[in-house]
């Protein structure tokens, strides 16, 4: 079944999600205090995890930090975050 999910960001240092395998990110944002990523899935899906890529401001970037999703602040620390894509590991 494909539909929409969202999915909490508990540690802003670099956080691995656990998403269906191909999962279509489509908004980074807070709700209440807590960054929430929903993104379009499949549930029939394998399990993958999802690396995203956390950077204050002023941190230098590597080449390719990824698809940008958005910027979040929490606990008083803005962090610009990307798309690292799945991990197979």
């Amino acid at each position: 079944m494909r539909c929409v999910r969202k999915y909490h960001i508990t540690s802003m240092l670099n956080p691995i999600v656990p998403m269906p395998k191909g999962a279509k990110i489509l908004n980074l944002a807070h709700k209440r205090t807590t960054p929430i990523i929903w993104a379009e899935i499949d549930t029939d899906k394998p399990i993958v995890k999802r690396l995203i890529r956390t950077y204050e401001t002023d941190q230098e970037l590597p080449d390719e930090p990824g698809q940008y999703l958005g910027t979040v602040e929490t606990l008083g620390i803005v962090f610009h975050c990307y798309d690292g894509g799945e991990r197979i590991d």
